[in-house]
């Protein structure tokens, strides 16, 4: 299990940066400008989500967490999908996901 305490940390630390785009709409607006570095895909979202982790896509992606956790370090009820957009914060989350 990922360390859920250090991935939050760095989230809230690109959050204060402005490095971090939540939601659907937004971050398909994002990624149509190449703004994003990684997307984060609650394991519990849509699979009209899918697509964000195909090679198509041309951005990295990860799956983490649940709707309702990742609302809760968003302060909303859910989030499904948020991106980030500095290269140095995704590479941190990354790995903080992907070495559990």
């Amino acid at each position: 299990m990922p360390d859920h305490q250090k991935i939050k940390t760095l989230i809230g630390f690109a959050i204060r940066a402005g490095k971090v785009i939540i939601g659907r709409s937004a971050v398909l607006a994002a990624l149509e400008k190449n703004q994003i570095r990684l997307v984060v895909i609650s394991e519990d979202a849509s699979e009209k989500l899918d697509f964000l982790q195909s090679p198509d896509a041309h951005v990295r992606s990860i799956r983490f967490g649940n709707k309702e956790e990742l609302g809760a370090w968003f302060g909303r009820k859910q989030v499904a999908v948020f991106a980030i957009t500095d290269a140095q914060f995704s590479k941190a989350v990354e790995n903080a996901v992907r070495n559990q």
